[in-house]
C-alpha cells in the first residue's frame, strides 16, 4: 500500500489522500495543552498553601472532669457502705492549701482550724476523736492520746485519693465510730512518669506585730516540694520512688487568755484589732 501527498501546487494521486490540518483545530489543541498547565501548576500552589496553614494551627486541647464525676459514681454504686471521696484531680482542681480544706469539701465533714488552717476534721458533727484515719489501709494515729489526726501535715500533691466512710464495713480496721478517713498515696509505678513539682503560697496578716513578740513578720508562707520517678533495671525489674515535703509559718496571730480558776486552765482567741 503506497500512500502520496497532495499540495496546491502538484496533484498526485494515491489509493489515500491526507489533508492539511486546519488551523483552528491546531489553535484549540495548544489552548487546551496550554490550560492544563495552568491548572495543574495552579493545584499544586493550593495544595501548598493547604498544607502550611494546616502547620501552622496549634494543637487545641480540650479536657473536662467528666470521667472524674463518673469514676466518684462507680464508686458510690459498687461501694455497700455509704461513701464520699475525692480524687487527685479534684484536690487539684479545689483552692485548698492542704487535705484538710480540701475534705471540708465533702458532705458531712468539717473541720477544726488553727492557725488559719484545717487540722482536725470531724465526721457528723461527732468530733475527730471519734473517727479513724487509714493511710493505705494501716491506721494512723498522733501524739494526743485519742484517734484525732492532724491533716495539715500531708502534702496533698502525694495523695491519690480520699474517702470518707460513713457506714462500717467489715473489712475496714475497727475504731471509727462517726466514720472512717482512708488516704491512699500516689503509686509511682503507676503513675508511669516523672513529675517534680513545687509550690510556694504567701499570706499576709497586719495583726501579727501586736502579739509579744514585735519584730515577728506579718507575712506567712507555705512551700510544698514533690517529687515522683521510675527507674528500671536491665533485668526488667523497676522501682519507682515518690518524695514530698512541706514548710509552712502561718501568719496567723494568737493570745492566750488565763482564768483565775485554780485549773489554770487556758483559752485561745484570734486577735482582730490593734
Amino acid at each position: 500500500m503506497s500512500l502520496k501527498s497532495r499540495d496546491n501546487n502538484n496533484s498526485t494521486t494515491g489509493q489515500f489522500a491526507m489533508r492539511p490540518v486546519a488551523k483552528w483545530v491546531r489553535t484549540a489543541v495548544i489552548a487546551g495543552m496550554a490550560s492544563s498547565c495552568v491548572f495543574t501548576a495552579s493545584a499544586q500552589e493550593d495544595q501548598g498553601k493547604a498544607t502550611e496553614v494546616e502547620e501552622d494551627v496549634e494543637i487545641i486541647s480540650v479536657t473536662g472532669t467528666r470521667r472524674t464525676i463518673q469514676d466518684q459514681i462507680a464508686i458510690k454504686r459498687e461501694a455497700t457502705t455509704v461513701v464520699d471521696g475525692l480524687s487527685s484531680e479534684d484536690i487539684g482542681d479545689l483552692p485548698a492549701l492542704s487535705i484538710g480544706e480540701a475534705l471540708e469539701s465533702i458532705t458531712g465533714a468539717a473541720s477544726h482550724r488553727e492557725n488559719g488552717g484545717a487540722t482536725e476534721i470531724t465526721i457528723r458533727g461527732l468530733g475527730p476523736f471519734l473517727s479513724a484515719t487509714h493511710i493505705n489501709g494501716r491506721e494512723a494515729t498522733n501524739g494526743s492520746g485519742d484517734r484525732s489526726v492532724n491533716f495539715s501535715q500531708f502534702p496533698s500533691e502525694l495523695v491519690k485519693k480520699v474517702a470518707i466512710y460513713k457506714t462500717q464495713d467489715a473489712s475496714m480496721i475497727e475504731g471509727g465510730v462517726a466514720g472512717v478517713i482512708a488516704l491512699e498515696t500516689i503509686t509511682p509505678l503507676d503513675f508511669g512518669k516523672q513529675r517534680v513539682s513545687a509550690e510556694v503560697k504567701l499570706n499576709y496578716n497586719p495583726d501579727e506585730g501586736n502579739v509579744d513578740n514585735s519584730l515577728q513578720s506579718d507575712a506567712g508562707y507555705r512551700g510544698t516540694f514533690s517529687y515522683v520517678d521510675q527507674f528500671e533495671f536491665d533485668n526488667g525489674q523497676a522501682v519507682g520512688v515518690s518524695f514530698g515535703v512541706q514548710r509552712q509559718d502561718i501568719s496567723q496571730p494568737e493570745a492566750e487568755y488565763r482564768s483565775s480558776s485554780p485549773s489554770g486552765s487556758s483559752l485561745w482567741a484570734c486577735l482582730n484589732d490593734p
